[in-house]
């Protein structure tokens, strides 16, 4: 089976690791980035940010899936003391007066797309994509009955609209939101529906809600809630560059998916559909489950499930009431009906440019510096040492990175500096602030506010 002809008009191989591109690609991996100005960046640009835009989601307080990432990062040896301290406070999250919300979505703004071109793959995926047309010709399996919040036109070849590809078998481009290290494996090898964890025993499984597979959505609001920021693990930050200012990118996987023939639950929050049904039919069942595969006989196997978190009522999306979350999932247990396109990196909300360190710093210090200290409460000698250190490396027009190393030193976030400059060791910059102070609480609120820490 030959490839989409857009695939030729990616043409900048992608880079193996970097800031804007935090993944390290297998070396047979072909992977390489759409031109902005062409066709293919352009509408899928369009539909991932009107998805982003159409809905909003705000994840349940301490959702277990989330609760057990941020334990793995506080007791893994690969995490930074940066990342397990914001995970230790995520962690804090069930609890209502912690201070600790769960994260919401917002708009994202698409930075790149690249095309992932695993020829191996592709074959597999377009020979079983061929079977199901000639089984479910001209059968509308699949989308006949599934609401996409966000249709658009988008002109490219082999796609009608987007995300519906081809509606006769429920070929569609799904969301999947993971970590930077699973998407590099998933480029590579493809998704393997038999590493849904097992929750519960060998002899009595429990997977998630529908069942052992790779989850989908068609809208990237609830996705959201799951990405993690590369630099400080968290699932909410603005974290940004240092030097160029700029937000750091997330990234989701937008891969072909085929339906087939859909076992539909209409919603979760249905009197007749609640909860413990749809546990009992599907949540424990494998992926290699019976009712997955074509029957002998002549009945179909269920190609996917689907949960529907929402109704359409006069082209309207109602939301219902009750636990559906009012966004669709979809479970797919067949690998060979699955293809990992597209890789979109994107920043939440706007792309924009925010001050520099140096500028922070000159408003963190010209605030200190107005400030009234009477008898009862003077500026400590820690406060005073990192104030004038601080004063001195923007006067000496020290770069961003090296004033950025010593804020994180003087908040306590790194606990030795070496970089400033020969003369200075971090034995000469005196103590570390102390956190009920007031200069540390100026420089924590400034950073933050401005992307370059996460709140911890």
């Amino acid at each position: 089976m030959t490839e989409p002809v857009y695939w030729a008009t990616a043409t900048v191989p992608a880079p193996r690791f970097s800031e804007n591109f935090p993944f390290q690609l297998p070396d047979r991996t072909d992977a390489h980035f759409f031109p902005s100005g062409g066709m293919v960046y352009r509408e899928i640009k369009r539909f991932v940010e009107a998805s982003s835009r159409a809905t909003s989601y705000t994840s349940s307080r301490g959702e277990d899936a989330r609760m057990k990432q941020m334990q793995n990062v506080v007791t893994a040896d690969w995490s930074s003391e940066y990342q397990k301290a914001v995970a230790a406070r995520r962690l804090r999250e069930p609890e209502k007066r912690s201070g600790v919300a769960p994260p919401s979505s917002t708009h994202v703004t698409v930075r790149d797309v690249v095309c992932i071109q695993t020829r191996h793959l592709w074959r597999r995926y377009a020979d079983a994509r061929e079977a199901l047309r000639r089984l479910y010709r001209d059968t509308g399996a699949g989308t006949n009955s599934l609401h996409f919040s966000v249709q658009t036109q988008p002109g490219i070849e082999g796609m009608r609209t987007l995300p519906v590809l081809d509606p006769t078998i429920g070929e569609t481009l799904l969301f999947h939101v993971t970590s930077p290290d699973c998407i590099e494996k998933i480029v590579n090898t493809g998704f393997k529906a038999s590493f849904g964890r097992n929750y519960g025993s060998p002899e009595a499984p429990r997977f998630a809600m529908l069942g052992q597979g790779s989850y989908f959505s068609n809208e990237l609001s609830k996705n959201l809630t799951y990405s993690t920021c590369f630099l400080c693990g968290d699932y909410q930050c603005g974290c940004r560059s240092i030097e160029t200012r700029r937000k750091l990118p997330r990234s989701t996987l937008l891969a072909r998916v085929v339906l087939g023939n859909p076992k539909y639950y209409a919603t979760l929050a249905r009197k007749h559909l609640r909860r413990a049904a749809v546990e009992r039919e599907f949540r424990g069942a494998r992926f290699d489950d019976a009712r997955f595969r074509a029957q002998a006989d002549g009945g179909l196997g269920y190609d996917s499930v689907i949960s529907h978190g929402h109704n359409v009522s006069a082209g309207k999306t109602v939301f219902t009431e009750g636990t559906g979350s009012g966004m669709n999932e979809i479970m797919s247990p067949k690998d060979q009906l699955i293809y990992p396109e597209f890789v979109v990196t994107f920043v939440v909300g706007d792309d924009d440019i925010a001050p520099s360190v140096t500028e922070v710093v000159r408003t963190v210090l010209a605030r200190y510096g107005g400030r009234s200290f009477g008898m009862f409460r003077n500026k400590s000698s820690a406060s005073k040492k990192a104030e004038k250190v601080l004063a001195e490396a923007v006067q000496k027009r020290k770069r961003d990175d090296e004033i950025g190393d010593l804020i994180l030193y003087y908040i306590g976030v790194k606990d030795r500096f070496g970089g400033y400059s020969s003369a200075h060791s971090w034995t000469m910059l005196g103590d570390q602030l102390k956190r009920d102070g007031t200069l540390y609480r100026y420089l924590v609120q400034e950073m933050q506010r401005h992307g370059y820490l996460a709140v911890a």
